[in-house]
């Protein structure tokens, strides 16, 4: 009985450390995966920054585009306006004679 008492508690000991073991690679898988959930987590994170950043630059590109649409639209706007005010410059510079000579 002694014998097989002494047997039962060697082969305790022996499987203490297997179990041990075990229960250690069952806590490394979980972190692991804790570790990928995280790990996707952020890559999700990052892909929605981009791509709100890659909106935010479509949406300025367009803003740019469209003042560099109004802006030469105002110089075209300007020059027209200039010329015009040439025009009748020189229309009441020969007027003015005309009107003295009256």
């Amino acid at each position: 009985m002694q014998s097989q008492n002494l047997c039962n508690n060697e082969l305790a000991v022996r499987q203490f450390p297997q179990a041990l073991l075990e229960e250690k690679n069952q806590e490394i898988d979980h972190l692991n995966e804790y570790i990928m959930r995280l790990q996707h987590k952020l890559e999700n994170g990052m892909d929605e920054k981009v791509m709100e950043k890659q909106s935010e630059i479509e949406e300025l590109k367009l803003l740019n585009e469209h003042l560099h649409c109004d802006q030469e639209r105002l110089r075209r706007d300007k020059a027209e306006e200039v010329e015009q005010l040439h025009g009748i410059i020189e229309k009441l510079q020969k007027e003015v004679p005309h009107i003295r000579s009256t």
